[in-house]
């Protein structure tokens, strides 16, 4: 129930100025009648979509019938300001004697306002109000984030947060649904069918929390994560600034200090730490295309200071069909720098005709670079490893350069067949995905979670006894390693010779797994691993989450 409440000049005055008379009746008089307010507390501080619990500090007249009290509480539509309009629309909250209420207001660093009224039915219906000034503050801390469908058309977001997905948290299990309809009063209107969170900005104090997501028609939206605000759109320039038409967004990472679109217009990139929107193709990649929207890229080391950080450390790695070879770059956004692998006797990356690439990762050391490809010709799957570039170091004597670590060329390392075993398996996944740590790769069918392992002779090992299985009636159709947001937004702050913050117990150690029993009935489920070498999970340790629609896709925030 909503009604329009007019606040005078006079009121809105006294509130800016924290009035000492936060309390009245119709008679203009604080001690007339038979309630007083007796509280001097006029400020109240909430998270979004948390629980306000209020009940008023007053005195009741002794005699009074308080059976004869009614109240009400309502809480202003928008925030008030000093340049706000006199007329406000409010919502009634609540008719109980005690406020709890979600709040369901964006954040906002200047405050709602709460009015109370309570009416003395018996005695000329009197009326006796008090104000509060209620700030809103961000509660998404950092956590689990889901992005949902109930109708194939809109799309919300759920996060969750708690002492496993989220730093420093010693309080309960918070779990925020529908966030954007809660928010907005209604959803998305599109499919979220990517999230990719990401840091705008440079320190903790300026910098903005952001989640990208590509749509189902495969244009891109963003959102900041404060408090879940759309902060960029395709239709205009807030997200890319050269965007000719038809383009389509295809994937979205970040790599070193650069974040990247990979397009039906080839790979766009910014700096976040200055510059929030694309401008245009990376001119040094405008003549190649990665395969199959697969792209190798090196550990998100996104400050100077660390240890795995320079322009030698930044790569991208993709096979190129038509050139038929593996192509790797070195260096910064614009200026980045096109090579080759030195071939040897495993195999030569400058000519692996008709292959189409699966999947890829970068080592969490950089150590090396894996990708598995599929043979055109023949169906079967091999799994190629790669050393990447290292440029040579050294120091300086007077004018003279000492070289005390010659560069190493970027080349090929090892081959490995998979056996027809792992082909069957291949050939049926809905989800592929490397470990960063360990030299094993998931694959994931609609009825189980499988592992392959290599890196023992030329052959790979296939573990045809499924890690994880669904309950009866379910299917699987989607499983991701579950890691840190702020590992994937810079991995050294987790992990580095100096890192500032703590890791979760599961960064890297479990595995993030959808299910769907029924079109617009779907679970998330965390299942740690065990071993990390062999990828043995432990479902009766699992973390699961229900009453979600169709789950388009699961990430990591930060905070």
């Amino acid at each position: 129930m909503k009604k329009y409440i007019f606040i005078s000049p006079l009121l809105l005055c006294l509130l800016s100025l924290y009035s000492c008379y936060d309390d009245s009746s119709t008679l203009a008089t604080n001690n007339i009648g038979n309630i007083t307010f007796t509280e001097k507390q006029s400020e109240l501080y909430v998270g979004s979509m948390e629980e306000l619990t209020l009940t008023p500090d007053i005195q009741i007249a002794e005699g009074t019938n308080t059976n004869a009290l009614t109240y009400e509480w309502a809480l202003t539509e928008t925030p008030v300001t000093s340049s706000s309009s006199y007329n406000f629309e409010y919502e009634i909250i609540s008719t109980d004697p005690q406020l709890n209420y979600i709040v369901e207001r964006p954040v906002s660093t200047s405050p709602y306002t709460l009015l109370l009224t309570i009416t003395d039915t018996v005695h000329d219906n009197l009326q006796y109000t008090k104000y509060w000034k209620i700030y809103v503050q961000s509660t998404f801390l950092d956590g689990l984030l889901i992005s949902d469908t109930q109708n194939g058309t809109t799309s919300d977001l759920t996060l969750i947060n708690n002492q496993a997905f989220t730093v420093n948290y010693n309080k309960d299990e918070q779990i925020f649904r529908n966030i954007l309809t809660s928010l907005n009063g209604q959803p998305f209107n599109g499919l979220m069918q990517t999230l990719v969170y990401e840091v705008m900005g440079y320190g903790s104090s300026i910098q903005t929390n952001q989640v990208w997501t590509i749509l189902g028609d495969a244009t891109l939206a963003r959102f900041n994560c404060l408090d879940y605000t759309q902060n960029g759109q395709f239709e205009d320039q807030s997200l890319i600034i050269d965007k000719p038409n038809g383009l389509q967004v295809l994937s979205a990472f970040q790599s070193h200090n650069n974040f990247y679109i990979n397009t039906s217009n080839n790979l766009y990139t910014l700096t976040p730490s200055t510059v929030n929107r694309f401008s245009s193709p990376a001119g040094a990649l405008s003549s190649y295309k990665a395969n199959n929207n697969v792209i190798a890229y090196s550990p998100n080391t996104g400050h100077v200071s660390n240890s795995l950080s320079g322009a030698d450390q930044q790569h991208l790695t993709f096979y190129d069909k038509e050139r038929a070879a593996f192509i790797t770059c070195n260096g910064s956004g614009q200026f980045m720098q096109v090579k080759s692998f030195d071939a040897n006797n495993n195999f030569d990356p400058n000519k692996l005709p008709n292959q189409t690439a699966i999947s890829a990762v970068v080592f969490e050391d950089m150590s090396q670079i894996v990708f598995l490809m599929k043979d055109d010709t023949n169906g079967t799957y091999s799994i190629y490893t790669f050393s990447r570039y290292i440029g040579e170091e050294g120091r300086y004597d007077g004018d003279n350069w000492i070289v005390t670590s010659p560069s190493q060329p970027a080349s090929a390392r090892n081959k490995y067949t998979i056996p027809s075993e792992g082909t069957a398996l291949l050939d049926k996944a809905i989800s592929i995905f490397f470990s960063n740590r360990n030299l094993l790769l998931y694959v994931t069918t609609t009825d189980g979670i499988y592992t392959i392992n290599y890196g023992a002779g030329s052959t790979a090992t296939v573990s045809t006894t499924a890690k994880y299985t669904p309950q009866s009636g379910e299917i699987i159709t989607k499983a991701k390693m579950y890691q840190q947001g702020l590992y994937n937004y810079n991995c050294d702050l987790i992990v580095g010779d100096n890192p500032t913050v703590p890791q979760t117990e599961w960064n890297n150690k479990a595995i993030i797994v959808t299910t769907q029993s029924s079109e617009y009935e779907g679970k998330v489920h965390i299942i740690p691993i065990t071993q990390v070498a062999s990828g043995t999970l432990d479902p009766s340790k699992a973390k699961t989450y229900d009453g979600f629609g169709k789950i388009l896709d699961v990430t990591t925030t930060g905070y």
